[in-house]
């Protein structure tokens, strides 16, 4: 397959290894990451962890044709309670999204295959992408880029780089559709 869904196992030991001497092993970090790897107390809630993030529809499908930032971006994502999946071109990023079904997809725009534009706009003619949130994220910032991702379907438009705690606010604040209140 052109996609893989990420495991939160290698992520959970890297991030033992790399920072675990650096951090105190308590809090919402480390609370997240035993949820993720599935060892938190039955019940334990996560703190700023919502619903939709950890429920079966919470996926966010992160696409990018620089592996390393993708990986990089899926690992932020998951310690911080959401659950990735992980695409590198555009025809890569339809197959996953056809199959997995994502609450939400972060989106390059200069991909190989086929660019962001065309992605979104090809799982928005679909009946099962049409309340997807989709997020350009990109380093693609002129007036220009931003008026045709809005033709193209797009949520939102992020240019690279973004500071963290805004992505993770705006994906906090996202709903798809069919579940905004």
């Amino acid at each position: 397959m052109l996609f893989r869904r990420r495991n939160v196992l290698p992520t959970w030991h890297l991030f033992t290894v790399v920072f675990g001497h650096l951090l105190e092993r308590s809090g919402p970090i480390w609370s997240n990451l035993r949820y993720l790897q599935g060892t938190a107390d039955p019940g334990t809630d996560v703190p700023g962890v919502a619903p939709l993030q950890r429920g079966a529809s919470g996926l966010v499908l992160v696409v990018d044709d620089n592996e390393d930032a993708a990986m990089m971006l899926s690992t932020l994502l998951e310690l911080h309670g959401y659950r990735t999946s992980v695409a590198h071109d555009g025809p890569a990023a339809i197959a996953a999204a056809e199959s997995l079904r994502p609450a939400m997809i972060l989106l390059d725009i200069g991909l190989p295959g086929l660019n962001g534009f065309d992605v979104c706009q090809r799982v928005r003619e679909q009946s099962w992408g049409k309340d997807i949130v989709v997020i350009a994220l990109t380093g693609w910032g002129q007036e220009s880029d931003r008026h045709r991702s809005r033709e193209a379907g797009f949520h939102h438009h992020l240019v690279k780089p973004v500071e963290h705690e805004v992505l993770l606010s705006l994906l906090a604040s996202a709903r798809p559709a069919s579940t905004a209140s």
